[in-house]
């Protein structure tokens, strides 16, 4: 062995580092080019006197090989680059040097041929075998040109036959042919450099990889690698590629078969393997860097062949890096669980590597197979997409167009009532995450949840007026920009969960702060995440080192999209409608109107639709107020109404006692415009809390409510304004009528379940 390859631990014979690459470093080409014409011509020139006249005109090129390895070199650099002059120049050089090598093998002929006319002298009958023995086999020749020398003793050969003379011109056959073979190399590797590799000293095949920097050789047996790879078993059975037969170092034939495959042979991962295929338990490191597995792992799975590192990778080079790669180099531990059939590794490596591609360009570099990146690329948009619609669908709740019973109130000119909807207030402090604001705002104050509202209540007017699509365009958000940042799905999740809740707002930790169910949205996005399987990217169901459960599918736990799987069972509202249609009662109706959300909201907003099929126009209000025992009474009113007397004979009425009855009053606030009635949209099939139950069931009486804005003596002694909190007027701590023993039937008559009289 000569040199050692830097990087590798292999040795290998590196053909092209003689002393006579000078022409490598010279920017004279033209003139090289020019030395080699000349050459070309004086040695074809001479050839005309004989085969001896020839070559002495041929040894006087010292050196040739190099100087065609400099140009060959220097003009693919240039070449490479890309302009047209390089691009002439490489063609130039490399007709000049395929001129030269023809000369060469015009001399290796003409030697052949007076080397075999003299033999022929002896023995006219000799077969072409024979004549191909005595230029191949050294002993052979020896005791041929020994025989001859004894048949001119005995007058057999002619006269002017010298065993001297014949002895050199087969030295001088020797000698070109072997620079002939060099020089075919250095053309076949375009001025690359040749590294030749023994890795089984007596193989029948060499293995030539192209390379960037050099061509590379191995010498292996091909039945041996036959039976560990269908990568070299087809290349090896195919007769009909291309194949050579050339002589190696040590003056035996072999068969040379050009791999398609660029071959760098990083950290020795080509060697390492061959060696393991030829079963050289010496040529495998015990212990190796995470770098030199990882290129291991990347050459098995170029070429199919991990059955002979399969031992080792399980049980020394695996259990050395499995938790430190894990962790630290995740790109390359899943190329590892691939290429070795890891499954429950590879389900868990390819999760993170969904997780953490922030773009295209990156996955490119990734040392991963195309079917691969085309998988984990493919998940990673459908979890981002699906991401993106949680922010749409947070912002599309409150962007919603008007009633269509307003809408259509509207068009016939009527003058449509609006009831203020009261909230009950907090419910205790709730933590949340907190998030810097870095724009400035428009507040003068400084004030971001100022310009919060105010934009919330812009947008909701807009989309209330049918303006929002119009007007909130590219002319609006066009300079905040299209693309999206560079960003991973976990560093998207991890900024959309740090989300707050509005900091001054009017229901705080209720239903109408959005941040709770958005940061939940999110997180469902995530925990779906499940990553992939190996039968997910190549359709079978292990290999390498898990190939006896290959006919077994890899159970992997799958969290399913809560969103996806609620909208497979969502009912629409036009359907829900239908429903509410085909109830014949009021209080079935109530009832089914109860059922979600969904059903409350098409009922609210169809309520003066479906309640007119059972009353007159003007008692169309006044019945959606009315409780079961109101209809079931009448006109009858219990005369004491929470342990105060009533005066029966009063006909007055409080302010604001018909204040939803009258339709020609619209509920009008001090920035002029009320909420409409309907609750916002929280969620489709969402379940209802109680406070919601309770007023679609027992809704407050109009009467109720009037009494309750009264000044009553007792109050007003006590209390400076109403407060609808108060024990007092709560139903659940109402006072009864007389403090007799049959409490539970007056309260079941007060809240509607019996009747008087029943």
């Amino acid at each position: 062995m000569d040199r050692t390859i830097p990087g590798n631990e292999q040795e290998g014979h590196r053909h092209g580092d003689d002393g006579s690459d000078s022409a490598n470093g010279s920017h004279d080409w033209e003139s090289q080019v020019r030395l080699l014409e000349s050459l070309t011509r004086r040695v074809t020139a001479a050839l005309t006197g004989g085969a001896d006249a020839g070559f002495k005109e041929y040894a006087t090129a010292t050196g040739h090989v190099g100087t065609c390895r400099g140009l060959l070199r220097a003009t693919a650099e240039e070449a490479a680059r890309g302009p047209e002059v390089g691009r002439r120049r490489r063609e130039v050089c490399v007709s000049a040097v395929e001129r030269w090598r023809g000369c060469v093998a015009d001399v290796l002929d003409a030697l052949r041929t007076a080397l075999g006319a003299t033999y022929r002298s002896y023995d006219p009958d000799a077969a072409d075998e024979v004549l191909g023995s005595l230029f191949a086999d050294v002993e052979f020749r020896a005791a041929a040109i020994q025989q001859m020398r004894k048949a001119k003793i005995g007058r057999a050969m002619p006269p002017d036959f010298s065993r001297a003379r014949y002895d050199v011109r087969f030295r001088n056959h020797d000698r070109v042919r072997a620079e002939l073979r060099e020089l075919e190399a250095v053309v076949a590797a375009g001025g690359r450099d040749v590294v030749e590799y023994d890795v089984s000293p007596r193989g029948d095949a060499v293995l030539e990889f192209e390379g960037l920097r050099c061509v590379r050789r191995y010498r292996v047996v091909s039945w041996v690698l036959a039976e560990t790879s269908p990568v070299f078993a087809r290349r090896v059975a195919d007769e009909g590629g291309e194949c050579e037969t050339r002589v190696w170092r040590d003056g035996s034939e072999v068969k040379v078969y050009r791999m398609p495959q660029v071959e760098e042979d990083r950290e020795d991962g080509l060697g390492i393997l061959l060696h393991a295929a030829h079963m050289h338990n010496d040529k495998i490191p015990r212990e190796v860097s995470f770098e030199r597995f990882v290129a291991v792992a990347e050459v098995c799975l170029r070429y199919e062949c991990t059955s002979p590192l399969e031992v080792v990778v399980e049980h020394r080079w695996l259990p050395a890096w499995i938790h430190k790669g894990s962790e630290e180099m995740p790109d390359g531990m899943l190329l590892i669980s691939y290429a070795f059939g890891l499954r429950q590794l590879f389900t868990r490596m390819s999760k993170t590597a969904v997780m953490n591609v922030r773009d295209e360009e990156e996955l490119r570099g990734k040392p991963w197979p195309p079917g691969l990146k085309d998988k984990v690329w493919a998940l990673r948009t459908a979890k981002m997409e699906q991401v993106l619609a949680c922010c749409e669908d947070v912002v599309r709740g409150y962007m919603r167009g008007p009633s269509r019973v307003v809408e259509d109130a509207r068009a016939k000119g009527m003058d449509v009532g609006k009831r203020g909807v009261t909230e009950s207030g907090g419910r205790g402090e709730i933590s949340r995450p907190t998030l810097v604001l870095s724009s400035t705002p428009r507040c003068p104050r400084g004030d971001h949840s100022c310009d919060a509202t105010n934009l919330g209540w812009l947008m909701m007017i807009l989309g209330e007026f049918q303006l929002l699509s119009t007007v909130v365009r590219d002319g609006v958000i066009g300079h905040l920009g299209t693309e999206m940042p560079r960003r991973s799905l976990a560093e998207l999740v991890e900024l959309l969960r740090t989300m707050p809740s509005p900091p001054q707002g009017l229901h705080r930790g209720g239903v109408c702060d959005p941040a709770p169910v958005f940061r939940a949205a999110v997180s469902d996005v995530y925990n779906s995440v499940s990553g992939l399987t190996l039968y997910d990217v190549s359709g079978a169901h292990g290999w390498g080192l898990s190939k006896q459960r290959s006919g077994e599918p890899q159970l992997v736990l799958r969290k399913g999209y809560k969103a996806e799987e609620r909208k497979r069972v969502e009912v629409g509202d036009d359907v829900r409608l239908e429903i509410l249609k085909g109830v014949d009662e009021v209080e079935e109706m109530r009832k089914a109107a109860s059922v979600d959300k969904g059903f409350s909201r098409v009922f609210k907003e169809n309520e003066d639709a479906l309640v007119g099929r059972f009353m007159k126009t003007h008692r169309r209000k006044t019945l959606t107020k009315l409780t079961s025992v109101d209809l079931g009474q009448g006109p009858k009113i219990d005369g004491n109404v929470e342990g105060r007397p009533r005066d029966s004979g009063s006909s007055g009425e409080a302010p604001g006692e018909n204040f939803e009855d009258n339709p020609g009053i619209e509920g009008v606030g001090d920035q002029g415009i009320v909420g409409d009635s309907v609750d916002p949209r929280e969620g489709n099939t969402s379940r209802m809390d109680d406070e919601e139950d309770g007023q679609i069931l027992s809704p407050e009486s109009p009467r109720r409510r009037s009494q309750s804005h009264e000044p009553h003596a007792s109050t007003l002694a006590t209390k400076e304004k109403f407060r609808r909190s108060d024990p007092a007027f709560v139903e659940g701590k109402m006072l009864l009528e007389v403090e007799g023993k049959q409490l539970r039937i007056e309260r079941d008559r007060r809240v509607g379940l019996v009747r008087d009289g029943g």
